[in-house]
């Protein structure tokens, strides 16, 4: 929810689904979707990905990356 107010507060309209990943751990499949979260492994991760629609140019992913980073360096500075 943080990461979505903070891009809409950014001027970007977020499509954002939460994810978490256990590196290293195996993680029993299940329907995900079902959920609203994906619980994943790290080698699911990326299939997963795959199969999501495209919803942001590469442009606009760049862009977010951006806004998020700024905010990091600024509160790390502190």
């Amino acid at each position: 929810r943080w990461l979505g107010n903070f891009l809409r507060e950014n001027q970007f309209d977020p499509f954002v689904w939460p994810v978490v990943v256990f590196p290293g751990w195996f993680v029993e499949s299940f329907d995900n979707q079902a959920e609203g979260i994906w619980v994943l492994e790290t080698k699911a991760l990326a299939k997963f990905l795959e199969n999501e629609p495209v919803r942001h140019s590469l442009d606009e992913v760049k862009a977010m990356a951006a806004a998020l980073r700024s905010y990091v360096r600024a509160q790390s500075a502190q």
